[in-house]
């Protein structure tokens, strides 16, 4: 999870000095971005919400390092098999068998466009397997023919092939329906089709075949009199619930996609030992649903609970099948981006090479569809920790590697945000804008115009129009982004346990900061360019300031005990998440089965009682939901909260430049861009803080204090809006990124003391 440093400061401007009590209840105004959002009905009554988070009370609730080290070493005990590749290898260079018919001959296709598979080889797979299938076309009593449809369809979606894939698996469920003694293959088959189609946008088909599955699971129950289901009905029943999932997954619904990813879960928990549906790779299936729920929680900006998903689903698959194994591989790289999620990047490297490490000794070539998804994780890592350049790099390797599978490139790097993003930081401005037309087109078509994610990719291609000199279509796409991007954050400030994602809240403030250059750039209204300002200084604001400037507002006694409560189960919970995390980051044999059940119990419980207890506290105290997360402030709403004798100076500090307000109590607001960006401020700030951080023992050997730097500090931010705090006796100032390590009362205001 990102953090930064906001700066909240009320001084004198005469000595510019002396920190104000109120600092914490204005900021909670000028800073916070939340319009609130309804939640789920409370599932436990009030006072055993009140009983949850009391039970919780005093328990030293701090998190724990986070590490993935125990992964890492996991991987470290086994080393590649040259043995088992050579075998892999072997099959899938085999010369095909002379004199063979064509029922041996297909066979032997498939065989080795398995063995292709395996190796990563899509287009040997995929003509290998077209050859059984053109020798079987008149003749299919040699061969199973439906599992040679089945893996055909498979081939193709891994090589992005989406219409090839939906072909065959619909001549695969022809074949199927005439098939009395394996009707059940149909629900694999269905999976399929639900998946492809509603990954290519095409929901209102995939929905058709959702409800061809619903009644192939009605009319399962009378197979062989009942028998078939009570085998079989389970893995079924789970087959329909991940198709549900899906399309709630892929039309924004995330919410009903965790519920019903969850309820896939318990039924293959529920399935016995021994059972004709355990057999059904039923391990695996459940891995991947694991997968799924932590790409979805990671969505929702819960990356701690994505990241328990995720190292359950990857522990599970080391232990099943080792290290270099695709399976582990696959898991691998979900953990490498739910970490990365959390802002821990040098740990999601990691990650993301092991994972690439794993592909390329298991023999996948570099059009291989896995590899280039891993290294697309690792570049993405790359980008998110500050190297774009890096970054760039990764991507030109890849996009060079994978050229000659135009499906690929496209699947891979169209679109793609964090691709666009290098490009821009790079100075390939034309070609980024070409990957965001077309991310803004395939979002718009999947998730509708007005999604979030539409909207993040929109925003962004307004910052390459406006970096092309196009400002007229970057502002009218910043005026349809902005507005959800805003209403989104407001959303997502409301998760159970305030966990945000560092890639989503990175371009948030890219969008944000981009936007009020344009706006101060075309002369727009400094206001508005005030109001985004705080926008997206509020993302980063610090939460305990919030909570405590909120709490500060309710003056009535039983409300401050609920508020205090909810706020307490925010923290509780996340901590609870973040141990579990950890206990699932010891040895298996350390593992406390009991300890670990434990924990997501109460991880639920704390879930359930602080929606309940914000339920109440909402229908009780509507005005708390504005004083904690009210909505980003105007120049008048600031100036209203001043009293007489007060100014604020707000500072937004973005990557090129930064921008300054000053505004007085009453009379008109100042304003300044200031040619000082992000990298320069931080190292400003390290200068001026080199005293502070002094471990030396007494006076005579502090360093000294850099007052030309302090009074290059005071020209820089305060001097130029002078004319918006002159004369103020007190003077708030708001800062962000590194300027809130910097005390602004030990700036130098007058040359002539240096």
């Amino acid at each position: 999870m990102v953090s930064e440093m906001v700066s909240v400061v009320t001084v004198r401007p005469a000595e510019l000095a002396r920190v104000s009590k109120r600092a914490a209840v204005l900021v909670a105004l000028f800073l916070v971005l939340l319009t609130g959002c309804q939640e789920d009905p409370p599932a436990v009554s009030l006072e055993q919400a009140k009983k949850i988070t009391a039970s919780f009370a005093g328990g030293g609730f701090v998190a724990p390092p986070r590490s993935v080290n125990d992964i890492l070493a996991l991987l470290d005990q086994e080393k590649p098999d040259p043995a088992k590749l050579l075998i892999t290898l072997k099959a899938a260079d085999a010369p095909p068998p002379s004199g063979a018919n064509k029922a041996v001959l297909a066979n032997f296709y498939l065989e080795r466009g398995k063995a292709a598979a395996t190796l990563g080889r899509s287009k040997q797979q995929i003509d290998d397997l077209t050859s059984a299938y053109d020798l079987v076309q008149n003749d299919t009593s040699g061969i199973d023919y439906t599992r040679l449809l089945q893996w055909l369809s498979y081939a193709h979606w891994r090589a992005g092939n989406r219409a090839e894939s939906v072909r065959y698996r619909k001549l695969e469920l022809t074949e199927l329906g005439a098939d009395t003694q394996h009707h059940g293959r149909q629900f694999g088959g269905y999976l399929t089709l639900v998946s492809d189609l509603s990954e290519q946008g095409e929901i209102d088909t995939a929905k058709v075949y959702l409800e061809r599955m619903a009644l192939l699971l009605q009319e399962s129950h009378r197979w062989r009199k009942g028998a078939a289901y009570a085998e079989f009905g389970p893995a079924w029943e789970a087959h329909y619930l991940r198709a549900q999932a899906l399309i709630a997954e892929r039309t924004g619904h995330t919410a009903d996609a965790e519920a019903l990813f969850r309820r896939e879960l318990a039924v293959y928990d529920d399935i016995p030992p021994g059972s004709l549906s355990s057999d059904l790779n039923i391990p695996f299936r459940r891995d991947t649903s694991l997968k799924a729920l932590a790409n979805v929680l990671s969505s929702q900006n819960r990356v701690v609970e994505a990241e328990v998903e995720a190292r359950q689903a990857l522990l599970n698959e080391l232990r099943e099948h080792g290290h270099y194994a695709p399976e582990t591989a696959e898991m691998l790289m979900t953990l490498a981006a739910v970490v990365a999620q959390q802002g821990r990047y040098a740990d999601a490297g990691k990650l993301a090479q092991a994972t690439i490490d794993i592909y390329q000794r298991i023999g996948h070539v570099p059009t291989s569809w896995s590899l280039a998804q891993a290294r697309n994780i690792l570049a993405m890592v790359q980008l998110l920790s500050g190297r774009p350049a890096e970054a760039l790099s990764t991507y030109q390797s890849l996009a060079a590697d994978i050229a000659p599978d135009p499906t690929l490139t496209q699947h891979i790097l169209g679109g793609n945000l964090y691709y666009a993003d290098a490009l821009l930081a790079g100075g390939q401005t034309t070609q980024a804008v070409a990957v965001l037309k077309h991310g803004v087109e395939f979002r718009a078509i999947r998730l509708g115009a007005d999604h979030p994610d539409t909207a993040e990719a929109r925003g962004m291609l307004a910052m390459a129009l406006a970096n092309l000199g196009d400002g007229r279509a970057a502002m009218a796409a910043f005026r349809e982004a902005v507005p959800v991007l805003l209403a989104d954050a407001a959303q997502a400030q409301s998760n159970d346990f305030g966990e945000r994602g560092a890639g989503r809240e990175q371009r948030r403030r890219q969008v944000m900061e981009a936007y009020v250059a344009l706006l101060v750039d075309n002369g727009e209204s400094v206001g508005e360019a005030f109001r985004i300002a705080d926008a997206a200084r509020s993302q980063v604001v610090q939460k305990s300031l919030i909570a405590s400037a909120a709490r500060a507002g309710v003056k009535d006694p039983e409300m401050a005990d609920l508020v205090r409560r909810e706020q307490d189960a925010e923290q509780q919970g996340l901590a609870q998440e973040t141990l579990l995390a950890d206990d699932l980051a010891t040895a298996p044999e350390q593992r406390d089965a009991a300890r670990l059940a434990a924990l997501r119990a109460q991880v639920e419980a704390l879930h359930t009682a602080r929606r309940t207890l914000q339920t109440e506290i909402d229908r009780r105290f509507p005005a708390y939901a504005n004083l904690r997360n009210p909505p980003p402030v105007a120049i008048t709403q600031a100036q209203a909260a001043l009293r007489e004798g007060e100014a604020l100076v707000a500072i937004l500090v973005g990557t090129e430049r930064s921008f300054v307000w000053a505004v007085p109590h009453s009379g008109a607001p100042a304003f300044a861009s200031v040619p000082m960006g992000r990298d320069a401020v931080a190292r400003m700030v390290a200068r001026l803080r080199v005293p502070m951080e002094s471990t030396a023992s007494d006076l005579g050997s502090l360093p000294a204090y850099d007052l030309n730097e302090a009074y290059h500090a005071y020209q820089t931010f305060l001097a130029p809006v002078v004319a918006g705090w002159k004369g103020a006796r007190s003077l708030m100032v708001v800062s962000d990124k590194s300027l809130g390590r910097l005390p602004f009362s030990m700036l130098l205001t007058d040359a002539a003391f240096l």
